[in-house]
């Protein structure tokens, strides 16, 4: 085996892998929380109610605003939020449907990485 700047070229190509991993992970969480926040600003600037399967309403942005990546390990992370309705609006409750917003965030953020991970 080479070597490539003191590493054999099986560590350097592990730990390369990794960081492109780590940095898709981010990413990919990022593009979450961007569309996200589009969805709720989208479906704010238009109406005053929303249905179900719609996402909610935000007028004041804190919901957005309350959106974030947490990362937990080199290839872990998440989208949290601290507004306590997050949860509610997001699956429903036994008196009020769904108003999700971040799972169709999260599907088309991953439909959008399986794209670039072919293509590139």
């Amino acid at each position: 085996m080479g070597m490539t700047g003191g590493e054999p070229g099986i560590e350097l190509a592990a730990r390369m892998i990794g960081q492109s991993l780590a940095q898709a992970v981010e990413q990919t969480a990022q593009a979450v929380v961007d569309a996200a926040r589009a969805e709720l600003q989208s479906a704010s600037s238009n109406k005053t109610r929303s249905r179900p399967s719609e996402p909610p309403i935000d007028h004041t942005g804190r919901l957005a605003a309350s959106l974030r990546v947490e990362r937990f390990g080199p290839a872990e992370a998440k989208v949290a939020s601290d507004a306590p309705e997050a949860v509610y609006l997001e699956l429903g409750t036994a008196r009020m449907a769904p108003r999700p917003f971040l799972l169709p965030a999260a599907e088309r953020a991953m439909a959008e990485l399986k794209v670039d991970l072919h293509q590139g």
